[in-house]
């Protein structure tokens, strides 16, 4: 079955810690040597370090499918002045630590000059540290580390997030709002910011959690948030809690709308059949045909045509994480073609003056904005039987 509609940070605490620790780590593998692209004649090689297993697998596996198809266009259209794109991809294993193995490895034997990860926002700023001084850009998916210099993200600002949820949520007639967030910097800023934002829309948080996502139930939390007198729950929250939190709704008794973070259509779909009032964040791919800009129309249908070209119309790869590393491909490719550079700081202009009309949003990079989206480009979400349905635009 199709993952879309049948019709078609900053660490904190802890974190911090972390990551100073790893890259300290990895100073003996930095110390003398350099990232660099592959020969001026051969490919140029885009590295991707994603999480093909642990607990973002689900978010980072349909990148892979998203990247190889818009190499495979790019190179059919003759590829970066005649020489072939190259995915590296390997396995971060949803780990900080490990992530930084990957990036020494693909900067030092594989001779990386650019990079296009996932959504560990604690492996991007891991990896943030080792790519800056080497001067190598990178566009992942999650949010930005605490220094963008060369980073670059295809993520939506978290606070477009609160806005579509908690809009949402008030236009359903809730005033007292429960959030739940995930123990990381994306959960932690995201939860901060919906808080505040909550409050300057007149609603209450009568609860505010940050939740282990790694955990296989939220009984006790979900208790707590029905004894607070919650009438919706917004989350920031992604994987496999997602389900959990479902089942644990239904198990407490709740009757409440509850509002999910971004994560994928099949996530989704799961929590909803557990518990009927599952709504969810939802980008342009996964609402495909229902896109109001058509623009963001048009950049799907052409992405979808593509995706569907390589792998067939029921090939299972949630569109909305696909698409990503797709934009994010795309608009590696075209700086590189403007600026004449594969890697370096050239390179790293080039992508921060660069505009692309994608599949999520318009880019409109700067110096200045490292995401570059100037609209929301999210919505609330339901399921009405197989069909992903909008229920809110911000």
């Amino acid at each position: 079955m199709r993952t879309r509609p049948a019709a078609r940070r900053r660490p904190a605490g802890p974190a911090r810690a972390l990551v100073a620790a790893l890259v300290l780590a990895a100073g003996a593998a930095l110390t003398g040597c350099g990232g660099a692209a592959a020969g001026e004649d051969g490919p140029i090689r885009i590295g991707m370090a994603l999480a093909q297993s642990g607990y973002l697998a689900g978010n980072d596996r349909p990148m892979v499918e998203g990247a190889r198809t818009a190499v495979a266009q790019i190179n059919r259209e003759g590829g970066i002045d005649g020489r072939p794109l190259e995915l590296e991809i390997q396995d971060i294993a949803s780990s900080p630590s490990k992530a930084v193995t990957i990036t020494n490895r693909m900067l030092f034997q594989r001779h990386v000059g650019a990079f296009a990860n996932g959504f560990l926002s604690a492996a991007t700023e891991a990896e943030s540290a080792i790519l800056r001084p080497r001067e190598v850009p990178m566009v992942v998916a999650s949010v930005l580390p605490k220094n963008p210099d060369w980073t670059f993200t295809t993520y939506p600002k978290i606070a477009y997030f609160g806005e579509a949820q908690l809009g949402a949520a008030k236009a359903q007639g809730a005033r007292r709002v429960a959030i739940l967030y995930a123990q990381n910097p994306y959960g932690q800023a995201t939860g901060a910011l919906m808080a505040k934002q909550a409050r300057a829309l007149g609603m209450q948080v009568v609860d505010s959690q940050g939740i282990d996502t790694t955990k296989t139930t939220l009984a006790a939390q979900l208790s707590r948030v029905r004894q607070r007198g919650a009438e919706a729950i917004v989350d920031a929250l992604v994987g496999p809690v997602h389900i959990a939190l479902a089942r644990d709704a239904r198990t407490v008794g709740l009757k409440i709308p509850v509002i999910m973070g971004v994560d994928n259509l099949d996530v989704y779909r799961q929590s909803a059949r557990i518990y009927p009032r599952v709504q969810f964040l939802a980008t342009p791919p996964q609402t495909y045909p229902d896109v109001a800009d058509p623009q963001r129309k048009a950049a799907n249908a052409t992405f979808l045509r593509a995706l569907d070209a390589r792998l067939g119309p029921d090939n299972g790869v949630d569109v909305g994480y696909a698409s990503r590393a797709y934009d994010a491909i795309t608009l590696l490719a075209k700086a590189m073609r403007t600026s004449g550079a594969t890697t370096g700081p050239r390179l790293r202009d080039a992508i921060a003056r660069t505009t692309i009309e994608g599949t999520t949003a318009r880019y409109a990079l700067s110096p200045d904005d490292h995401s570059g989206m100037r609209e929301n480009p999210v919505v609330v979400a339901r399921f009405e039987g197989d069909r992903v349905k909008v229920i809110h635009r911000p």
